[in-house]
């Protein structure tokens, strides 16, 4: 069940992303990826390992959105990251962006679920699936200097050379992640 705060409306909670499927409110895809051996036995191996993966878009107020860059992924998309065995989905979500942006944020409502479904190139009968949620989010007193100068928080999981970065965007930026052109219209909605 997804609960809300009575309070202020943002989401508290989402024990089970497979509730959200058929309903009205919350659209329900399927993505379909294929890919080569060594990327796909890589992916899958990381995808047993957790419940699914979260997507946040955290837009400021003037509503402009947070994206996540990198040159070694490829391009900008927005912010995500996975959800641990047993994990609440919303608490993912809250503690992922809390984790890499360093700034508290509000999970305002969730705007999509995807089963997302992986197929190896050479072999279109191996393939696995597993659960994506996107939310839409804001940052909750955000220090100064990160709505304008958004980084890339003190984390002790990314290595010292990591080449992510964060920027806010307007407008889907050309250099957007192919796979994720999508997503931030749908955030920049």
């Amino acid at each position: 069940m997804v609960t809300r705060d009575s309070n202020s409306g943002s989401i508290d909670e989402l024990a089970d992303p497979e509730q959200l499927r058929g309903r009205d409110d919350v659209p329900d895809t399927e993505v379909r990826r294929t890919l080569s051996g060594e990327p796909f036995e890589g992916l899958r191996e990381h995808y047993s390992s957790i419940d699914g993966v979260v997507q946040v878009g955290i837009t400021a107020e003037n509503g402009r959105l947070l994206l996540q860059g990198s040159t070694e992924l490829g391009g900008w998309a927005p912010p995500g990251g996975a959800v641990r065995p047993g994990e609440d989905w919303v608490e993912a979500a809250r503690r992922a962006m809390e984790t890499q942006t360093g700034v508290p944020v509000t999970i305002d409502a969730v705007e999509r679920y995807e089963r997302l479904v992986f197929e190896h190139e050479d072999d279109p009968q191996r393939q696995f699936s597993a659960p994506g949620v996107s939310f839409s989010a804001s940052p909750s007193d955000p220090p100064p200097g990160f709505l304008s100068d958004p980084d890339i928080a003190e984390n002790p999981q990314l290595p010292d050379d990591h080449d992510r970065t964060f920027a806010w965007f307007e407008s889907v930026p050309d250099d957007a992640r192919p796979n994720h052109v999508e997503h931030i219209e749908m955030f920049l909605g």
